[in-house]
């Protein structure tokens, strides 16, 4: 985290016309890749990534497990519809399916082993946040709604929780599309999205301590040492083509704003810090067999060129030695090439006739016949 040297600040992205992606915050931003992502989570050298995937477009949620050599895992769960947070509970993956009203939990082959579900069709309580505070898990949602999407009409009416999952008691209320509930010290922090605002509440009553006002859709928050760090995303419907998202830095104590960092997507989604080693280990991804990424980067190159290679690899023998100025012929089945050895006068340290040319220079000349 901030203050530790081992520790980077990751952030997952998304966007209807920028795309998405991960980054890393260093001295800049460095973007990783360019799939849209949602929630981050991390426990014993381990990173899970939620791959975004939204309604209508058909496909199973995924899952990226991430060590400090790659990508250990992918995981296809039909099941997780619109995924959101994801968080290891110490015993199993949690995963918020939003579509359908539900909290999946994984086996550590990522097949559903467990649900639980709110009431209520499709989308009605927008579930999306997960935060385990002394083993027990609280969520956020925008409200106990009955219908698919009915909060859409309810965003500022103060129907937003964080709530225990077991036992379903509330620990705030009020709240307007609420994301990112974090316990910390003797206090909640959670972003009152709609509102664009961070809150501190009191961790007994739920009331609200502090607040601080932000820019844009608050979502999105990773707590350093000294500051914390706020997504805020443009609005998806009410911005500007092309805005994006940044990062604010807030001070931890009096919640003062005294940086912006920029993102280059539309959408921030999540902020968490990670050791260094897991940083690498994504910056690697699945490009962990040597022989594979060469082959496939050599792939690429010969398709943005337009070409598909008969030989992926330039390969010949080398031919043998011959006289300064000589020439030599190789056949082909329609026709032959004639090559002719570099001269040179010049007096080379090794001997060769030409050290600036690899060994056996061959000038390749126009067909000749016969």
């Amino acid at each position: 985290m901030e203050g530790d040297e081992n520790a980077v600040l990751l952030a997952s992205g998304l966007g209807d016309d920028t795309g998405g992606g991960l980054f890393i915050y260093g001295e800049a931003v460095e973007r990783v890749d360019r799939l849209s992502s949602t929630g981050l989570s991390y426990s014993e050298g381990r990173l899970c990534r939620a791959l975004w995937a939204p309604e209508g477009a058909g496909a199973a949620g995924e899952l990226l497990i991430y060590d400090e050599r790659g990508v250990r895992h992918y995981h296809r769960v039909d099941a997780l519809a619109e995924p959101h947070d994801v968080i290891w509970d110490g015993r199993e993956l949690a995963a918020v399916s939003t579509l359908t009203n539900r909290v999946l939990w994984l086996s550590e082959a990522g097949e559903p082993i467990r649900e639980w579900r709110a009431p209520g069709d499709g989308d009605a309580w927008h579930l999306n946040g997960l935060v385990l505070d002394q083993g027990r898990l609280y969520a956020s949602a925008f409200g106990r709604f009955e219908r698919h999407r009915e909060w859409a009409a309810n965003l500022d009416h103060g129907s937003g929780i964080v709530f225990e999952l077991e036992t379903g008691v509330d620990v705030i209320t009020g709240l307007a599309c609420p994301h990112s509930p974090r316990a910390v010290d003797d206090h909640w922090l959670v972003c009152d999205s709609a509102r664009s605002e961070l809150l501190r509440c009191d961790r007994r009553t739920g009331a609200v301590m502090d607040r601080a006002g932000l820019n844009g859709w608050t979502r999105g928050l990773a707590v350093g040492e000294r500051h914390l760090f706020v997504g805020e995303s443009a609005h998806r419907l009410s911005d500007a083509p092309g805005a994006t998202a940044t990062i604010a830095v807030v001070d931890r104590d009096s919640l003062v704003v005294e940086d912006r960092l920029p993102l280059p997507c539309r959408e921030v989604y999540d902020l968490l810090f990670v050791p260094r080693e897991i940083a690498t280990g994504v910056r690697r991804g699945f490009r962990t067999n040597a022989s594979r990424v060469s082959e496939q980067d050599q792939l690429a190159m010969f398709a943005r060129a337009g070409v598909e290679p008969a030989r992926l690899w330039a390969t010949g023998d080398p031919s043998l030695p011959r006289a300064a100025g000589s020439t030599s012929e190789s056949t082909h089945p329609n026709r032959s090439w004639r090559t002719r050895r570099s001269s040179c006068a010049a007096s080379c340290p090794i001997g060769d006739p030409c050290s600036s040319a690899p060994f056996s220079p061959i000038r390749f000349g126009p067909p000749t016949d016969g």
